[in-house]
């Protein structure tokens, strides 16, 4: 081995040589046979005399050797850099990219150039160079590596400087309202980028890397157009180099796909999730015209809220609106996309009367009957019901238990599968039973005390009978009183009243009863006057006529008499006599009346019939029903008469307030809400109606009007523009109005 410091001799002359020094002689006498093994120098010169080792402030004298040609000491020369590679030859004009040079004999203080410009060298060893680019044109670029000692290598146009390429963007679309944060990816980004949005500066923009951009789009401004893609540009601060990226976002139109759930009930307040696109802070939202409540905008593409309140109740389809906040204001509706319903509401049945046995079919009407399944109950009788749309339902009566003979009203509930129920007080009447007549005889020569202390009478009849044997006065409703006629022996009395009829037939003097026959009804309001127990005396007459002789008085006295005496002549003379039960309906308007039933039995065929003593319009006659329309009249109950003319004489029959004019007047819109779309039932209630009924709303007629009673109609709302307009009803040339709201 070499020593770092070697003393040798040439020609008697001490020298110090260094390992380099050495190495280099050593070289350069090659040719003669000398080499380096391993750091020792083998056949450099001739052998060196041994030295003999003196102290150190004694010279030391070599030996004397043979004369030989002096070789001069030469300097030592590194090797030259190699670039063997480069990595990322590519990279933005604003530099920053970093390169990695690989290759030999690099020296601590290298430099690296690209184009004549300085790169910056992070790390460097002989083996690898760490640089990043310096700003730089774009285009192909030498790349020099330089040692300390000068020396360089050059790699021709080993790195491109480019512009920036975009090539997408994340997410491509968003609201108009600015805030939208987007991710830019591509190449070449320089360290100070700015983005454009359709020419349009991004916010808060923020280069990741030299392949990521993240920035914030900005508000959408006229007249940058919607739903229609815009240019995306990544541009660079120090030399203004773009990239484009063509039709790359979106302001998005804003879309509304979904709100769910869809259904609430009129009073609202559930909560709500809406999906779509293009929802931003300032997106608004409405359900049929009405604000949504507590709407919080969780993402561009969702919407938390909670249901408005209807006005009024009702089963409304109704638009969801949603419109957006900013950059210029767009509008998404979600056509009938939310269903309110209303809630069960009984308002009305038609007929509100019927027959006693049941088995009626009338018409449930009001709101909220949804297709499910739903019943009904009257008086507590449960029956099912046939859905016809949200605001009626059919049903058969029930037959129920009856507390009486007489006609009596009933409470009408409905229950839905949910158990939400709606009643109706008093809601349908069952009529009354037909009449159930007896008869009951006195013997003849009782006075009027004997009679009243049998009580075969009731207080209500007794009273009567006290009455006209007190004053002899007719019933009222037989039109005038009886006449106390000298030289007449019998008077006879017709009284009807709150128990039924009373004939009593009695003398003057000495006031003794001779015959009372008491016809007891169930029912206290019929009126029989028809006399068909005398059909066998002179004229078929309870009295014989004024100033008859003596011998047709006889007569006429022989044959009541007979007719009294025989029970059951008089019973079968009851069960035929022409009697009156009803009139259905038994309330109309003041004027054109639609037709009336009147129901009876042994009706006979040649009658008038009249309404509070005005005639009215006949129009079928049978044995048990008589129809005809009411006349005008002023607004009360009236009595209704039908009157026969029998051997001369008019015999009544007569039902006591059986039917009352109604003033016009409405009182409720079930519902009084709808869709703008029109096409939902309404129901309306009030008073006085009839068939020339029209309903309008605003200015367009309604369809499918129905005309149920003097007191229903249903009809069908028009399309109409969101907002409150009039509904009119006419009748008889008057109007009255209510309000009724369409909704979006």
């Amino acid at each position: 081995m070499i020593p770092p410091t070697l003393v040798i001799g040439f020609a008697g002359t001490a020298i110090a040589v260094t390992a380099s020094t050495l190495y280099l002689c050593c070289t350069r006498a090659r040719g003669r046979g000398a080499q380096l093994n391993n750091g020792a120098v083998q056949n450099c010169a001739p052998p060196v005399v041994p030295q003999t080792l003196v102290p150190a402030n004694n010279p030391v004298v070599l030996p004397q050797a043979p004369p030989q040609q002096l070789v001069q000491p030469v300097a030592v020369v590194q090797p030259p850099p190699t670039i063997t590679a480069i990595q990322n030859t590519q990279g933005t004009t604003g530099g920053g990219t970093r390169v990695i040079i690989t290759g030999v004999n690099f020296t601590a203080n290298v430099t690296v150039l690209f184009d004549n410009v300085a790169a910056t060298v992070v790390n460097a060893t002989a083996v690898q160079l760490d640089v990043d680019t310096p700003v730089h044109a774009a285009g192909a670029v030498d790349v020099r590596v330089t040692n300390s000692d000068g020396q360089s290598a050059t790699t021709v146009r080993a790195f491109t400087y480019m512009n920036p390429e975009v090539q997408a963007i994340t997410p491509r679309e968003g609201p108009l309202l600015a805030g939208n944060r987007v991710r830019i990816t591509g190449n070449y980004f320089g360290p100070n980028v700015s983005v454009l949005i359709a020419g349009r500066q991004a916010l808060n923009v923020q280069r990741i890397n030299e392949q990521t951009v993240d920035a914030d789009v900005p508000a959408r401004q006229a007249p940058t157009p919607i739903g229609q893609g815009l240019n995306v540009d990544v541009v660079n601060g120090h030399d203004h180099a773009r990239g484009r990226f063509n039709a790359g976002y979106t302001y998005e139109p804003l879309q509304l796909t979904s709100v769910n759930p869809s259904t609430d009930t009129s009073a609202g307040g559930l909560p709500l999730t809406l999906k779509g696109k293009g929802f931003d802070a300032g997106t608004t939202v409405t359900i049929g015209g009405f604000p949504v409540g507590n709407l919080v905008v969780v993402s561009p593409t969702q919407i938390d809220c909670t249901a408005p309140a209807l006005p009024a109740h009702g089963g409304v389809l109704c638009d969801v609106v949603a419109v957006s906040g900013g950059g210029g204001a767009q509008t998404a509706t979600l056509a009938d996309g939310f269903t309110y319903t209303a809630p069960v509401t009984l308002v009305a049945v038609a007929p509100a009367r019927g027959d006693r046995n049941g088995n009626t079919q009338v018409r449930l009407l009001g709101m909220g009957f949804s297709t499910q399944s739903m019943v009904a109950f009257f008086g507590g009788q449960q029956v099912n019901t046939v859905f016809v749309d949200e605001t009626e339902r059919l049903v058969q009566t029930p037959n129920v238990v009856h507390p009486n003979g007489n006609a009596h009203a009933l409470d009408v509930m409905v229950r839905d599968q949910q158990n939400n129920t709606s009643q109706l007080a008093n809601g349908y009447t069952y009529e009354a039973a037909e009449p159930a007549m007896h008869v009951v005889l006195y013997p003849a020569g009782h006075d009027f005390d004997s009679i009243l202390a049998n009580g075969g009478n009731d207080p209500n009849l007794a009273g009567q009978l006290r009455q006209m044997h007190n004053t002899g006065a007719l019933d009222a409703r037989d039109g005038g009183a009886a006449v106390q006629v000298p030289n007449q022996t019998y008077h006879n009395h017709i009284a009807g009243g709150a128990g039924g009829l009373l004939f009593c037939r009695h003398t003057h003097p000495p006031h003794t009863i001779y015959q009372v026959l008491d016809v007891t009804l169930h029912r206290p309001d019929n009126n029989y006057t028809r006399n068909l127990l005398a059909h066998n005396t002179p004229n078929g007459m309870w009295h014989p006529n004024r100033g008859a002789d003596l011998k047709t008085i006889e007569k006429h006295d022989t044959a009541m008499a007979q007719n009294f005496a025989n029970v059951i002549a008089v019973q079968t003379a009851i069960n035929n006599t022409f009697t009156l039960f009803a009139v259905e309906p038994n309330t109309g308007a003041l004027a054109n009346c639609d037709q009336v039933t009147i129901r009876g039995r042994n009706i006979p065929d040649n009658i008038a019939v009249t309404f509070g003593g005005v005639a009215a319009v006949c129009n079928s006659v049978d044995d048990t029903t008589v129809t005809a329309t009411p006349p005008n009249h002023a607004a009360g109950a009236v009595d209704v008469r039908i009157t026969e003319t029998l051997h001369g004489r008019n015999i009544f029959v007569e039902l006591p307030n059986a039917f009352t004019h109604q003033n016009f007047a409405l009182a409720a819109l079930t519902p009084a809400i709808g869709a703008h779309d029109g096409g939902n039932n309404v129901v309306i209630t009030g008073t006085g109606f009839n068939a020339t009924a029209t309903v309008f709303f605003d200015a367009t007629a309604a369809t499918d009007v129905t005309v149920h009673s003097s007191t229903v109609i249903s009809a069908r709302a028009p399309a109409h523009a969101a907002g409150v307009v009039n509904v009119t009803v006419t009748v008889n040339g008057a109007a009255q109005v209510l309000p009724y709201r369409y909704v979006q």
